[in-house]
């Protein structure tokens, strides 16, 4: 009964910070701009993440105006020159917007990428493919910490993945963690007449990690939860640069839930270029912006290095560790 108190409290409080602000924009400040001024030519939108392999995918659509309410339209006619190396790459036209280029690469390969398309302006950009930065080694134990959040001491579940930064470079992350449980489902056999019978199949998810054992992740105060920003990552990719572990061995400590069912867990770390970074950090601060969404605060424009145009080009490597478990859960 005092946790759903102090959950309205918190809210009421919330709420209240947010009529206040609200209150203080529409009295304090007028601005004046021509909605048509928002009205732009239509440009090629872009998305293409080149990574060590041999199949690489194109994204090609092209803009909206400002408040349209459909989604982006495939082109299905541009022309698209890939290059691994300066070397040009045929490129497939799967139909959708979308295109294919199979051809090997490697770390260290530099990839350039053209499009054109009738009815559009030119747009261009350009990454590299980095180096793997594997974990060398990786282990669970159950732990208690306080949380100041919410003002109690919770159990968690914390996830130890050790890895060596690269000392010659400023150096660009994402990490999450993956979940593996078995799942009974009840298939049904037959027509009219048959029967049920019971399959189990594997369930992979990406698990909530909290950052309060980990200075390397950034986390928001309360100051900032109070104010309308969230923590939630993209597609649950947690950001993170060299600049306090420059060639360091390093070990990332990220805690869990322990409410969930027994499971397998493994770590996905991504080293990724300053481009693959900026566009993954821009949407994270996009989603988390409450404010913004509600119009009282400006919303941040998304990254982009395609020149011309909208989009990234973005290179990564991704390394996957072996599946642990905690041993209480055997």
């Amino acid at each position: 009964m005092m946790m759903k108190q102090k959950t309205y409290y918190i809210y009421a409080l919330r709420s209240l910070m947010v009529v206040a602000v609200a209150a203080l924009v529409l009295t304090s400040c007028r601005d004046h701009f021509n909605v048509d001024t928002l009205h732009y030519a239509t440009k090629l939108v872009v998305y293409c993440t080149p990574t060590a392999g041999d199949t690489t995918l194109i994204r090609v659509t092209s803009s909206l105006p400002v408040g349209a309410k459909r989604n982006n339209p495939p082109v299905n006619d541009a022309t698209i020159e890939y290059l691994i190396n300066d070397r040009p790459q045929p490129v497939e036209n799967l139909g959708g917007g979308t295109y294919r280029v199979i051809a090997r690469q490697t770390a260290g390969d530099e990839i350039s990428l053209g499009v054109r398309a009738e009815g559009f302006a030119p747009v261009s950009s350009s990454t590299t493919i980095p180096t793997g930065v594997s974990v060398g080694h990786i282990e669970c134990e159950p732990i208690r910490i306080y949380d100041s959040y919410d003002q109690e001491t919770r159990p968690e579940l914390q996830i130890r993945a050790t890895f060596t930064d690269p000392a010659d470079s400023h150096d660009y992350y994402a990490v999450r963690i993956i979940n593996l449980q078995r799942k009974v489902e009840n298939r049904w056999h037959g027509a009219d007449w048959g029967y049920y019978d019971e399959v189990e199949l594997d369930v992979y998810d990406h698990p909530e990690v909290h950052l309060d054992s980990e200075p390397v992740l950034r986390r928001l105060t309360t100051v900032d939860y109070d104010f309308g920003f969230d923590d939630t990552p993209y597609q649950h990719m947690l950001l993170f640069d060299d600049q306090l572990i420059n060639g360091q061995t390093y070990t990332l400590r990220l805690n869990l839930p322990t409410y969930a069912d027994p499971m397998k867990y493994a770590v996905e770390l991504f080293h990724v270029t300053p481009e693959y970074f900026r566009f993954l950090r821009s949407i994270s601060d996009a989603d988390n912006n409450d404010m913004a969404r509600v119009g009282l605060a400006v919303i941040s424009p998304t990254y982009s290095n395609v020149k011309g145009g909208i989009g990234y080009v973005g290179g990564y490597n991704r390394q996957v560790t072996s599946w642990i478990k905690n041993e209480k859960d055997q």
